[in-house]
């Protein structure tokens, strides 16, 4: 059964996604305390660490442009490129806000839920890096977003360096997955640390 755009995003859940309630499963486990979905300077944050100011976002590899396993869809490519420009455009925007206001920011792919001792690592490292400086004043943490794992292709690498980056469009439906059968003709990237914009042509060519 194919299903319509409407039909879809209604299936979507914004909140208790199954990844999202994992990551939360084991951060109480491990004793960290949160509040729930809540507004932090004006952003929809998933899990909110009130006292230590840091804000963790589950995203999806689909939904926000993961440079290793998003996966171009077949249909309607005009609408899902759109909203996934749009998506990473506006995470972007909001862990710079967030940053800037003194909070420590985790965004947290879906698929590094694999591994969640390593996502309460980072979670617990943006807690210690937020705490309270000379008495009061609480630092600015750096966004923390996922590294590339080593070995991918060089040109994921932008000019100033940065290889924390999103994909933003891609010609074509294939998947950008290590040793993918089929791969975009294209694919365009923003750097999560400059904000820079540039395309690759024939993608894993």
């Amino acid at each position: 059964m194919v299903l319509s755009r409407s039909e879809v995003m209604s299936r979507i859940k914004s909140r208790d996604s199954r990844p999202e309630m994992a990551l939360r499963s084991a951060l109480h486990a491990n004793g960290l305390r949160y509040r729930l979905q809540g507004r932090v300077e004006g952003t929809r944050v998933d899990i909110i660490f009130a006292r230590e100011r840091v804000a963790v976002f589950v995203d999806g590899c689909f939904w926000h442009g993961c440079p290793m396993h998003y996966s171009a869809p077949a249909r309607e490519f005009d609408f899902w490129q759109a909203k996934l420009r749009a998506n990473v455009v506006r995470d972007r925007a909001a862990s710079i806000a967030l940053a800037q206001a003194g909070w420590g920011v985790v965004r947290v792919w879906q698929h590094e839920l694999r591994d969640l001792k390593s996502v309460i690592a980072k979670v617990e490292s943006a807690m210690r890096s937020t705490s309270s400086v000379d008495g009061g004043s609480p630092r600015t943490s750096r966004v923390a977003a996922a590294p590339l794992a080593s070995g991918n292709a060089p040109w994921w690498t932008c000019s100033c360096g940065g290889q924390d980056v999103r994909v933003i469009a891609a010609s074509g439906p294939g998947s950008l997955r290590p040793n993918a059968v089929k791969l975009p003709s294209s694919v365009s990237l923003m750097c999560w640390s400059c904000g820079r914009e540039w395309s690759i042509k024939r993608c894993g060519n």
